[in-house]
């Protein structure tokens, strides 16, 4: 935190032990005490524009030997950091890539100014290297000064608890190079707020405005290339960005320092026990699967060897059953070379026993055309004759001819004719499967559908069954014969019967009255009866 060079203070106490600014005091000696020695001040009130109203201490009170270098610079940024804590949020300015050092050019804008919004605001958090090289983050105390980077005043964290921006506060718009060389190793972005000599309102609207914010360390400004843009009417950067334009250039000695901070982590990676421990075991594994490789590449040879001898073993048997049926099918093929070269030789003797014959055929004609020109002659008969025998004999030549060409072409269709008819007895075959595969399968789909056939007729057997008795039992009861059908023919002679049975029982009953009375007049027994009556 930088230390003001100004002596005036614009905060003090007033009798009431409160903190007040210097707009809510009166000009004079009225009561107000400093905020650092307790010694009592004087409100110094302007009434002119651009003067800055000021506490002093009252001269009286002063001991040369104790001067007081108090500066209420501490009272405002407690308040500003106090305030960040309550709102959560700053306006940030825009976002410029400059042209580069020695060169001419507009910025280019990457964004506007806005709202960045915290989830946690914290203050004075630390943010270190562990002995590992990794980038922490926590309070103070549980911080070794040694590995410490940086400690902004305020900082912004998301709500994953991740830095998303640092805020500076201070009195002028300086910070050290070895501070912002560690804010750009941390690469978080990084504003630079001046804190007003006013009132705590006036604090509290400086983070709405963008006014006194500057950017240390943007991000985006950092991964974005220039590119310039060509306008005759341009002077180059206002002067009001100059300054930014400082904050984001990169000096010789903001390099060195970055490249001695990168060195020293190193180091400081290397000769953490962390490292040593990681190298040891490095060498450790290196040593121990080179151990390992060399053990599983003889278990791998003796593997192999091993397999080799199985292999050869099991499988001996069956190259040898391979080689007999290789000589099995070179003597098979021999024997078809020998049938078809005896096929050949005997079509060949059975060609030249044709032409043989066709020879002798021919030559038996000529002999026979010879005779018979011979016996033509010595019998001498007309030449009307001649020419009809001779005709007929070249009729049967030629009908012998033809045959002798019918042969030579069925012979020589022979083998045609036989793969047409080896195709047509395969065609056969395969619908003959066809259709017996299919009856199978029908006759193996009717077995299925048997039970429920089965079932089906049962069920409607059942039904008709008991429609029938029901039908059979309301036309005995009502003694309906009425119908041609067989049904009503039999309850009609089941009627009858009834009837017939009755009827004989009531003859039966008739027969033993008349038997008794036959027999009561037999034994004179009416005679008793007839005197008991008379008396």
């Amino acid at each position: 935190m930088e230390v003001e060079k100004d002596e005036g203070n614009v905060y003090a106490y007033n009798v009431e032990d409160k903190i007040i600014h210097i707009s809510e005091a009166r000009s004079g000696k009225k009561g107000y005490f400093c905020l650092g020695c307790r010694r009592e001040m004087q409100a110094v009130k302007f009434k002119i524009e651009n003067y800055q109203s000021y506490f002093r201490h009252d001269p009286k009170g002063v001991e040369p030997n104790r001067k007081c270098t108090y500066s209420d610079e501490t009272h405002r940024h407690k308040l500003a950091k106090d305030i960040l804590q309550q709102i959560k949020r700053i306006k940030v300015p825009p976002v410029y890539k400059y042209p580069p050092k020695g060169h001419d050019g507009l910025a280019n804008l990457l964004q506007e100014d806005q709202f960045i919004e915290a989830h946690t605001v914290e203050n004075e958090t630390c943010f270190y290297e562990n002995e590992n090289g990794e980038i922490k983050w926590g309070k103070k105390k549980d911080v070794d000064e040694r590995f410490l980077l940086i400690q902004p005043d305020v900082t912004f964290f998301n709500k994953d608890y991740q830095p998303i921006l640092f805020i500076e506060l201070v009195a002028t718009h300086s910070l050290t190079l070895e501070k912002r060389v560690k804010i750009r190793r941390l690469g978080i972005d990084t504003v630079l707020v001046r804190i007003p000599k006013d009132s705590p309102q006036e604090i509290e609207d400086t983070f709405y405005k963008s006014e006194k914010t500057k950017w240390v360390y943007n991000h985006e400004q950092e991964r974005a290339d220039y590119i310039p843009v060509p306008n005759p009417d341009a002077v180059g950067v206002p002067p009001v960005d100059e300054l930014q334009r400082k904050l984001f250039e990169e000096s010789f000695e903001c390099r060195a320092a970055q490249i001695r901070s990168f060195v020293r982590g190193i180091n400081k990676c290397l000769a953490a026990k962390p490292y040593r421990d990681i190298e040891s075991s490095f060498r450790d594994e290196i040593s121990r699967v080179e151990g390992n490789t060399a053990d599983n590449q003889e278990r791998l040879r003796r593997l192999q060897e091993k397999h080799r001898g199985e292999l050869v073993g099991k499988y001996s048997e069956e190259e040898a059953k391979i080689e007999y049926q290789h000589e099995q099918l070179s003597r098979e093929e021999e024997e078809f070379r020998a049938i078809a070269a005896a096929a050949e030789s005997d079509f060949k003797r059975k060609a030249a026993d044709l032409d043989a014959e066709t020879a002798d055929l021919s030559r038996k004609s000529g002999l026979l055309e010879l005779r018979i020109s011979e016996e033509i002659t010595s019998l001498g008969r007309s030449r009307g004759e001649i020419e009809r025998e001779e005709a007929a004999i070249d009729r049967d030549l030629r009908a012998e001819e033809r045959r002798i060409e019918q042969i030579h072409k069925d012979t020589n269709d022979l083998p045609s004719r036989f793969a047409g008819l080896e195709a047509a007895a395969k065609r056969q075959f395969a619908a003959a499967s066809d259709r017996e595969r299919a009856e199978i399968s029908g006759v193996q789909e009717s077995g299925k559908q048997l039970p429920a056939r089965f079932e089906k007729d049962r069920t409607k057997l059942e039904s008709g069954f008991v429609e029938l008795r029901g039908e059979v039992t309301a036309k005995i009861e009502t003694r309906d014969t009425t119908g041609d059908s067989e049904l009503s023919r039999r309850v009609k002679r089941i009627l009858l019967a009834g009837g017939t049975l009755a009827n004989f029982h009531e003859g039966i009953l008739a027969f033993k009255r008349n038997k008794r009375a036959l027999e009561c007049l037999n034994s004179g027994a009416f005679k008793n009866w007839i005197r008991q009556e008379g008396s």
